[in-house]
């Protein structure tokens, strides 16, 4: 995995696909991968510890139907494997941070400042044989031009530490957008290996098709995608897609990483579960009329009871 590689912005030119080495595992490997553990050579025998040799007899005696218990030697053997994987997984995870905040687009190479000339001519003492008092004028004329020359070097001073002043702050521009880039393509990576637990296969089937090696230009495609690991895991299904699109243009790439978008969002809607039916609006159903007759009787037998209510009230 080289450390020089930089992702380009597809407008300016880019080096040639062999020299990014490293760049599609920088972008597959996630946060707690690990590497390839080597296998053992016969002379990286376990540790075995006092009473190894005993227990080891005692599992060879075991019943054959039964799988063998793990020894002490092999406990400690297995404690000592992870301890290394846990190391080379941090190891790793530090490498791929690094080489990110390299892969921002690269601008285009620094430039040197180039100060403007002074090109008003030396004066000359034959170039005032006319005047009264050559010498004096000579003088006069070369004092001048000292003054002049001095002015303009006293500007182009200025404008060499204008252009130093901008120079240092566009690289750091550059340098926080690679941390930015890193940073957003590492949180949209984890949260769709979140739902595809097996990422990690797929890329290693992807590196083992079209090899270790992703152009800048394509690099830097996929990290400003919103969907760059389904675009990569995509492509990580068709394999012969990805090698036709390593080999396009950058120009060429990047309309084939639109189109794969575009198809992965018409997917994602179709796939979409559709909305259960509004529920029916509730029937009211109208309660029972009251009876009219009732309704009167009621209403009579309160008449005649205020009635005669004010009728003993008028004769008393």
């Amino acid at each position: 995995m080289a450390e020089d590689t930089q992702i380009q912005d597809p407008t300016q030119q880019t080096p040639a696909v062999g020299q990014a080495e490293g760049g599609l595992q920088a972008l597959t490997q996630t946060e707690g991968t690990s590497v390839t553990e080597p296998v053992a050579t016969p002379s990286e025998e376990p540790p075995v510890a006092a009473g190894a040799e005993g227990e080891g007899e005692g599992a060879a005696a075991a019943d054959d139907g039964e799988p063998p218990k793990p020894t002490r030697a092999d406990r400690q053997w297995a404690r000592l494997r992870q301890e290394r994987r846990d190391l080379r997984t941090e190891v790793e995870r530090l490498r791929q941070e690094n080489e990110m905040l390299k892969k921002a687009p690269a601008a285009a190479a620094p430039q040197e400042f180039k100060p403007e000339p002074f090109t008003k001519p030396q004066p000359k003492v034959d170039d005032f044989e006319k005047e009264a008092d050559p010498w004096a004028a000579y003088q006069i004329a070369l004092g001048e031009y000292g003054a002049e020359k001095r002015l303009h070097d006293a500007e182009q001073q200025r404008k060499r530490a204008d252009f130093e002043a901008q120079q240092a702050k566009r690289a750091e521009q550059q340098q926080a957008a690679a941390r930015t880039a890193a940073e957003q393509w590492a949180m949209k990576r984890d949260a769709f290996v979140k739902d595809h637990a097996d990422w990690e296969d797929k890329m290693e089937d992807l590196m083992d098709e079209v090899g270790r090696d992703l152009p800048p230009h394509l690099q830097y495609a996929l990290i400003e995608s919103e969907v760059g690991p389904a675009v990569l895991y995509h492509l990580a299904d068709h394999p012969e897609e990805a090698r036709k699109v390593m080999a396009m243009t950058p120009g060429r790439a990047a309309i084939a990483i639109g189109r794969i978008e575009a198809q992965l969002e018409a997917e994602r809607k179709a796939q979409k579960p559709k909305a259960p039916p509004p529920n029916p609006p509730a029937v009211v159903k109208p309660s029972a009329p009251r009876s009219q007759a009732s309704g009167d009787a009621g209403n009579f037998r309160e008449y005649k009871a205020r009635r005669e209510a004010e009728m003993r009230r008028q004769s008393a």
